[in-house]
């Protein structure tokens, strides 16, 4: 497998494979399709200048800076429900914000594994909007290597929120559910909770 799809694989914490989202019928362009590629773009940057050069080693304030900036755009709570499929309609209000909370830990944690992955050329290469849902199609290069990325996003208020992310092809809130079925299924939600916040313990540490 290419170097730069493990690192990304690995940042999202991906442990099985599987098809990925449809992506939805490409519309004509529209200035709220030239809003989100820009917001996207403008994020990008923000991410390469937190980061600086290749070889450079953040700082602890550059990677809160860094943590910050590459999840303040995503809906953790959405994911969270992909990831839990039938089980999000089993377990309290409660059960799901400590869920919720526990699984962003996660993910922020694994968003700072790698960050070479960050400074590779991002192109865009399609953005299409349909009412409140949107797909964008990215390409990611790191030296001889590319990845195509893609975001699924949903409008909320004002706001675009990514609510997954394809990796050539593979969700990464459908791959947790695939993770988390098997234990779901034979240890139930408290176990998979409580392996979930050792998980964010360890990586934190």
């Amino acid at each position: 497998m290419r170097p730069l799809l493990i690192a990304l694989l690995t940042w999202c914490g991906i442990l099985s494979l599987n098809p990925g989202l449809p992506e939805p019928e490409p519309v004509a362009q529209s200035s709220e399709e030239a809003r989100l590629r820009s917001l996207l773009e403008g994020r990008d940057r923000q991410i390469k200048a937190i980061l600086g050069p290749r070889g450079t080693t953040p700082t602890s304030e550059q990677r809160e800076r860094l943590k910050k900036v590459l999840t303040e755009l995503m809906d953790f709570e959405a994911m969270a429900r992909m990831a839990l499929g039938a089980w999000w309609g089993r377990i309290s209000p409660e059960e799901r914000a400590r869920f919720v909370a526990v699984f962003r830990q996660v993910i922020e944690e694994n968003s700072l594994k790698d960050l070479d992955i960050y400074r590779a050329r991002v192109s865009y290469e399609a953005v299409r909007v349909s009412g409140d849902s949107a797909y964008v199609e990215t390409r990611a290069t790191l030296e001889r290597t590319t990845v195509r990325v893609d975001y699924v996003l949903r409008k909320r208020g004002a706001s675009w929120l990514i609510v997954d992310y394809l990796l050539d092809g593979v969700s990464t809130a459908q791959s947790y559910r695939r993770s988390f079925e098997p234990v779901l299924r034979t240890r139930g939600f408290n176990y998979l909770l409580e392996r979930l916040q050792r998980r964010a313990r360890s990586a934190s540490s």
